[in-house]
């Protein structure tokens, strides 16, 4: 399980806080806005084991499954083996982030895009059992 530690207390706005949560989930966040619709696609990502065994009925060649594996395997933090993992989120400062009024909507807004996004992909119909890397969230003060 990979633990990735996100630190609120010094997020003010919510360019700030999209950039940092990239940045520290291992998406790419150079030369990006700070938006959320790019946010979400990317997280969603790396919800998703990577892929690891060649089925020729899924794709057109070979090389076009090397091509992208690799396209996909850039994304998300990877664990002692080089490949995403199961995740434990660590929010650190999150209390006074969520209680301080001016940056109270972006913690309702960070939490439920991700509770929303792990929902939508356990509820996928074409979800395989163990296609998934499971995730944790744990709020410290």
């Amino acid at each position: 399980m990979i633990e990735i530690v996100l630190d609120f207390k010094d997020i003010k706005t919510e360019e700030e806080l999209v950039l940092y949560a990239r940045k520290k989930l291992g998406l790419p966040y150079k030369n990006r806005l700070g938006k959320w619709d790019a946010f979400i696609d990317d997280f969603r990502t790396i919800l998703y084991k990577e892929w690891e065994e060649y089925n020729p009925e899924d794709w057109k060649s070979y090389d076009d499954y090397l091509k992208e594996k690799k396209l996909d395997a850039q994304y998300g933090m990877k664990n002692e083996l080089g490949v995403r993992d199961d995740m434990r989120l660590v929010f650190l400062n999150y209390r006074k982030f969520f209680l301080n009024k001016k940056t109270r909507w972006l913690a309702i807004m960070f939490l439920d895009i991700i509770f929303e996004q792990i929902e939508l992909i356990n509820s996928d119909e074409w979800r395989i059992d163990g296609m998934m890397n499971k995730i944790e969230i744990c709020i410290k003060s």
